[in-house]
């Protein structure tokens, strides 16, 4: 039991840490520590939330340097990200979603 625990803290704290680095515009970041959350609870639906958004930044990132294919290509990941989050919990939030 005491393993369960520590995992679950664990898990929790790479996804507030994944939060505060999206925050500050660190994406690459967020999502790293964001997938490691996930490699310890798959069912981390916030965490999969915070992998969308950091795609969906990146993607508005690359429309501004006029990189249009990169662009797309992160549009649809986070598309892909939020589709995984809202199965896990359909009760997510997600600010701008599109299906």
């Amino acid at each position: 039991m005491k393993r369960k625990k520590h995992r679950s803290k664990e898990w929790i704290a790479l996804t507030n840490k994944a939060q505060e680095h999206g925050v500050r515009g660190e994406y690459y970041e967020s999502i790293e520590l964001a997938e490691r959350a996930i490699q310890l609870n798959p069912r981390a639906s916030e965490a999969w939330r915070l992998i969308g958004n950091a795609h969906e930044f990146l993607g508005d990132e690359a429309e501004e340097n006029n990189n249009h294919e990169r662009a797309a290509e992160f549009h649809r990941k986070a598309t892909e990200d939020w589709d995984k989050a809202k199965q896990i919990n359909p009760n997510i939030m997600i600010p701008g979603y599109h299906e």
